[in-house]
């Protein structure tokens, strides 16, 4: 049901019924209407958006942990990655947020070129991360985590917009 996203809060006094239906229909939380709606459909890139700036933050907060804890040369090429992927990714979600969501024809668009990237990232992740240099195998390595993670949100929201 729908107060079921609200956490069963009750409205506030300056709050109309249709101040909370407003709330509850920009929920991100929508695992209960069912697959096939509308409104289901017209959550996904704000879901898509929610899942990318989660793994901003997680990036970059592993990051700042993994550099402070003043790690070998090769560490240091990792966590150095991860918190470069997290500060683009965060960029991509703040612009994301702030402005209208794309159509879902047009975000299966987007998504299936960030898929195609994935052409480019894994191979060089795996060149860089089979150096003899410390620092670029730690850049490899943090370039294939951080392309895997963005390439199971991207293909995960390509299907559900339509894809395949």
């Amino acid at each position: 049901s729908k107060s079921k996203h609200l956490l069963n809060r009750i409205p506030t006094a300056t709050e109309t019924p249709a101040t909370v239906d407003l709330v509850v229909e920009h929920s991100l939380f929508i695992e209960d209407y069912p697959v096939d709606s509308g409104e289901t459909r017209s959550m996904i890139p704000h879901q898509l958006v929610a899942s990318l700036f989660a793994l901003a933050l997680v990036s970059l907060g592993a990051a700042v942990a993994g550099l402070y804890a003043n790690p070998r040369e090769s560490y240091r090429g990792f966590w150095l990655m991860c918190g470069i992927w997290g500060v683009i990714d965060g960029v991509i979600a703040w612009a994301s947020f702030v402005q209208e969501p794309l159509p879902l024809d047009d975000l299966r668009g987007v998504l299936a070129i960030n898929l195609a990237l994935q052409a480019i990232y894994l191979p060089l992740g795996l060149i860089m991360a089979t150096r003899s240099k410390p620092a670029l195998k730690g850049l490899g390595w943090g370039i294939l985590v951080q392309a895997v993670a963005l390439g199971v949100i991207d293909a995960y929201f390509y299907v559900k917009c339509g894809g395949l």
